[in-house]
């Protein structure tokens, strides 16, 4: 005891020494620095402590007066909350530091953009006063954001991108509700934030959700201006869509003069337009425009469907009606059985209300296919939670194909499961979360959604009702393919923003799962933010954070309906235990286990297949304790034996014996890197005969 009892006295002396250093190193200003002091610190304190129990229980086994126990471990206390003081001065000095960077970028940002805006202002007013100099009679054309409108009205006509003599730019400029007030916005996707004018805010009466004065460079001079941010809605003129946006006033009473072109007149003039909706009928020579919105908004706005890719020379495909009406009955059936005929159809209406699915037409405009559904229904000491599986392989007969047979599957877009459980062990922070309800994101093509009916009887009375989807459901063949191409553009589209961070993103993503990290936790949490940012700016939300740092988790409270991950389905993860992508994971401990089911198998072919098939090992950590049992197998093979037949006696006790002498799971730590430090290189070292 007295050895411990030394060590721990030293250990003690350490931490009061290096406590004494803070503010010290607090005045050096080094991030590096400070999180090496933070690290000490911290490790000092966790070994006190560790020590301070082993030395009480030994004074408890000597049978020491219980007060001089007290007041020891109330001594030594009060030297561990010292030390937590400077780890939270240490900590809130860090955290200072990088809010302080992030504000300084987002600084910078608005500082080049706003640059940039009065600089195109500036050179677009001049321009038109130049034009209208040289070109009196000319009149300019606005594009409708449905396609491309020429002016024939004069003899000179607007034409975009003209080569041999100033020609007039086509502007895309739509009719928005801003917070219920129309007005005009232009879709610049050169421009990289969004600006609303002042006439137009004071309309609004808003208030700025932050305030910020810059020193803004001109081409000539610089300014002081105050930049203001405001949170908008913005929708379009029918309500069918809604887009959240925060925007930048710019000092003026508009921010864009076009001259109207007169839609109702060029309609009427240009029979290839006849039909076409404009919600511009304004009859002023100009026509002012208000808002400006960027590259980001135009990434969102723009949206496109394309068909299903079918297999060539693919057989007939039946609709599966009858199999599918078979199918609702015994489901119907069931869900009365269990009393869950009311839940089931909440989240049918639910999707309904969401624009999921829809009401299908009586008469199919397409070829039709029905698809069959059931309920899955996992029970926990919480609540029951409920899902909706639709059966896309069902087949009508079983010589006829399904709908999967038919459809293309794609190419494999996802990465690799290994790739992404080896990178994570890199990092000593590592966090993951899932998009949510993440395939019901992506929109179908409309003449591709009678494919996609289903029937449902809401109550025994009711008649039966088809609906039919209007976005991707899983469980269809090219589902992962599409999200993966849906995610590959995105990805591409905020590559030049953020490079590193969008490329480490695609690496990190297992279909709708995403599992990433940092070398330390402010570098985990601006990743963490940064993909957020990214992924919301496509509608793709991410929750489920799971950390081994508790200030990366969130912890939201899960519905009754919630949607699985595709991760979590495929793997058969449950959601109540944390696991990377199938890999039992203590994050307390920050060790990964591959778990090795205690089942008895018969001393079969197919019992000692089975037995291995069991082990889910992606990492390869339990090969040397599986590969006897592989090594059996091999010679069960080897021996001509049947399936099902029992395999020779030495073979048999070598299957038991292997199977006694296998563990309930093998642990090891997840991280490779033991510090939550920046790495500043990487090296590969083997010996000379594998080189």
């Amino acid at each position: 005891m007295e050895a411990t009892e030394a060590n721990m006295r030293i250990k003690v002396k350490q931490l009061e020494m290096t406590g004494t250093r803070t503010n010290a190193v607090l005045g050096g200003k080094g991030n590096e620095a400070m999180e090496r002091h933070l690290s000490t610190l911290k490790h000092l304190s966790r070994e006190i402590n560790r020590m301070r129990l082993d030395v009480e229980a030994l004074k408890l086994a000597k049978e020491e007066d219980a007060t001089g126990i007290q007041a020891w471990n109330a001594e030594l206390h009060a030297k561990l909350e010292k030390a937590d003081t400077e780890v939270e001065k240490v900590t809130t000095w860090l955290d200072e530091r990088q809010k302080e960077k992030e504000v300084h970028a987002q600084e910078q940002k608005l500082q080049f953009e706003a640059k940039l805006h009065q600089t195109k202002l500036e050179m677009q007013g001049e321009l038109q006063e130049t034009q209208a100099n040289q070109h009196p009679h000319q009149v300019q054309t606005l594009a409708h954001p449905t396609g491309s409108v020429k002016n024939s009205m004069t003899s000179t006509r607007g034409v975009a991108l003209k080569t041999n003599q100033i020609g007039e730019g086509l502007f895309p400029v739509i009719v928005v509700e801003v917070n219920g007030t129309k007005c005009r916005a232009l879709v610049d996707s050169g421009a990289g934030s969004p600006y609303i004018s002042a006439k137009l805010i004071d309309l609004l009466r808003l208030k700025p959700i932050s305030t910020q004065t810059r020193s803004i460079d001109m081409l000539m001079s610089t300014k002081v201006a105050t930049l203001e941010e405001y949170d908008l809605s913005f929708k379009s003129v029918d309500h069918q869509f809604t887009l959240p946006v925060k925007a930048t006033k710019v000092n003026k009473s508009e921010l864009l003069s076009i001259d109207n072109p007169n839609y109702h007149e060029l309609i009427g003039k240009n029979p290839h337009l006849r039909g076409v909706y404009v919600h511009d009928d304004d009859t002023k020579a100009r026509l002012p425009a208000h808002v400006v919105l960027g590259s980001g908004e135009y990434a969102r706005i723009k949206t496109e469907t394309k068909q299903f890719e079918r297999k060539a020379n693919h057989p007939p495909l039946p609709s599966n009606k009858e199999g599918s009406l078979k199918r609702l009955h015994s489901l119907n059936r069931k869900l009365q059985r269990e009393r869950l005929t009311e839940e089931y159809g909440a989240i049918i209406q639910e999707q309904l209300a969401e624009g999921v699915v829809e009401k299908a037409p009586l008469v199919a405009q397409s070829k039709e296919f029905y698809i069959p559904h059931k309920s899955v229904v996992r029970k926990t000491a919480e609540t029951t939670k409920m899902r909706t599986v639709y059966d896309a392989s069902a087949r009508e007969t079983p010589d006829s194909p399904s709908l999967n047979d038919c459809l293309h599957p794609g190419p494999v877009l996802q990465n690799r499961l290994w790739d992404i459980l080896i990178q994570q062990r890199g990092y000593p922070v590592v966090f993951a979360g899932d998009i949510k309800r993440a395939f019901l994101q992506i929109r179908i093509h409309k003449s591709e959604r009678d494919a996609l009916r289903f029937p449902w009887r809401p109550s025994p009375l009711s008649e039966i009702e088809t609906y039919r989807f209007t976005r991707v459901l899983f469980g269809l063949a090219p589902s992962p393919f599409l999200l993966g191409g849906v995610l590959e553009c995105h990805l591409d589209a905020w590559a030049k923003k953020y490079p590193e961070e969008s490329e480490r993103l695609r690496r990190s993503f297992y279909v709708d799962d995403l599992l990433s990290g940092g070398q330390n936790v402010p570098q985990g949490r601006l990743r963490k933010e940064v993909a957020k940012e990214i992924m919301s700016d496509a509608s793709f939300v991410l929750h489920k954070w799971h950390s081994n740092e508790p200030q990366l988790e969130d912890r939201p409270q899960s519905t009754p309906h919630e949607e699985q991950s595709y991760a979590k389905q495929q793997l058969q993860a449950q959601s109540s235990k944390s696991k990377l992508l199938g890999v039992k994971w203590n994050k307390e401990d920050d060790t990964i286990a591959v778990q090795i089911p205690e089942t008895s198998d018969k001393p079969t072919k197919r019992g000692v297949l089975a037995k291995l098939a069991k082990v889910y090992d992606p990492l390869g950590l339990a090969s040397p304790t599986t590969l006897q049992g592989k090594q059996i197998f091999r010679e069960i093979c080897d021996s001509k034996a049947l399936w099902d037949s029992n395999i020779p006696d030495v073979l048999r006790m070598q299957f038991q014996r292997w199977e006694e002498s296998l563990p309930a799971e093998v642990t090891t730590s997840r991280p490779m890197a033991p510090y939550h430090e920046a790495i500043d290189g990487l090296e590969l070292h083997a010996p000379p005969q594998l080189c």
